[in-house]
């Protein structure tokens, strides 16, 4: 490919290098109408020359452009992947976005989940956003790979984005300073258990990754963390909301906008690189359309799944728990065995106790965690007169009592 034409991807050289001003004359969102400038991009070559076409791609094909260089250029563009986003400019404010797009008991759902949260831990939501530390931003990346690499484990699912962690970090701590992209975290204590890692140009906010610790996964945590994010875009004036590429349930329920990412082919309209030009246009219009044809019958989430199986079948078996009741100890527990819920490590041992929090509706405060003296896997839980061992069980079912 590198023989045929010079590649460039959208979101890296726009949102994540801030090179617009070298491909793009001008940049125009179609849905909202605003024309999106570019900061200074002194000694920045252009990607445009006479040797090679370019192929930019992941371009969305709501934004309307010119090339920086528009004489004699030649411009075919070819649908590839779908994305959706939310349109903020449609509503106006965060209380109508919701009611338009979910109904009473939803809403109320989403209101009792992040009530039960802040009753059961101490959360506080913060967004990152023109000031940041850089030891805490260090550390929000780093919980940020940590919990985006456990799901994926879960799911038995590959990194698609490995290659790119160590570019996001170099460019979203400087970006972040220049109110060019933002993190938006909860925080349990101080402890950050859902964070998203969003860019930002003109007034689109493009969110790139978001991911939550799966301990706290009963309280719909991905779901307060994402509208915490939207009511955030309406309190700061942003007017679209981006969730880029991937099909998701959960994006379906959140987005109002389906649009198309593509690849824009620019060459001179003569000689060899027109020769090049068509032979890829029509040779990537030919491969998308038989995929997108494919994707019309769902032949991709088969394929989807086949890969799933297989890493599956790589992903150690995860460790489950059980949850016993305990005869009260006539002699008291022992306060030195006490544990502070930050030194607690096994995910499946945090996750049970989040759990119980949840069903019981119980403030994790007024739970005493305490290490077993029998098992070193374990913890004794007690809440009031009772104590309950919740143990790890590696390989076997998960069973919580009815305490």
């Amino acid at each position: 490919m590198d023989k045929l034409c010079r590649t460039l991807d959208f979101h890296e050289s726009t949102l994540l290098h801030r090179k617009g001003a070298t491909v793009f004359q001008s940049l125009t969102n179609g849905i909202t109408g605003e024309n999106i400038h570019f900061g200074n991009t002194v000694n920045m070559d252009s990607p445009l020359d006479h040797e090679k076409p370019l192929l930019l791609s992941s371009m969305p094909n709501y934004l309307g452009f010119q090339f920086a260089r528009t004489s004699q250029l030649s411009v075919k563009s070819i649908k590839t992947f779908p994305g959706s986003l939310i349109n903020l400019k449609a509503y106006p404010n965060y209380e109508s976005y919701l009611g338009s797009r979910f109904n009473n008991k939803k809403r109320a759902q989403f209101r009792s989940s992040k009530a039960l949260l802040g009753h059961c831990f101490e959360v506080v939501h913060k967004v990152h956003f023109g000031a940041i530390d850089k030891v805490e931003y260090d550390k929000l990346f780093d919980a940020l790979i940590e919990m985006h690499l456990a799901r994926l484990g879960q799911k038995g699912t590959a990194d698609d984005t490995s290659g790119m962690w160590a570019l996001y970090r170099e460019s979203a701590y400087r970006q972040i300073l220049d109110k060019q992209a933002c993190i938006s975290v909860i925080y349990h204590r101080t402890t950050p258990i859902a964070i998203s890692l969003n860019f930002i140009l003109g007034k689109i906010v493009h969110g790139f990754n978001r991911s939550f610790d799966m301990a706290y996964s009963k309280f719909g945590l991905g779901n307060i963390e994402l509208l915490n994010m939207v009511q955030w875009c309406f309190e700061q004036g942003f007017e679209i909301l981006d969730f880029m590429k991937g099909e998701y349930n959960y994006k379906n329920k959140f987005t109002d906008t389906p649009y198309w990412f593509t690849i824009q082919l620019a060459y001179w309209g003569s000689g060899g690189q027109k020769r090049k030009g068509m032979f890829l246009y029509c040779g990537l219009g030919a491969f998308y359309a038989l995929y997108n044809f494919a994707r019309s019958f769902n032949l991709h989430r088969a394929w989807h799944k086949i890969k799933q199986v297989r890493s599956k079948a790589m992903v150690k078996p995860p460790q489950n728990v059980i949850m016993q009741i305990l005869s009260p100890d006539p002699l008291g527990t022992h306060e030195e065995s006490r544990l502070d819920w930050e030194a607690i490590q096994s995910p499946a041992l945090r996750r049970a106790i989040c759990d119980f929090c949840h069903k019981h509706k119980t403030p994790l405060r007024r739970i005493g965690l305490y290490s077993s003296l029998e098992l070193p896997n374990a913890i004794e839980l007690k809440r009031g007169s009772q104590i309950l061992l919740i143990s790890e069980n590696k390989g076997k079912e998960y069973r919580q009592s009815k305490l």
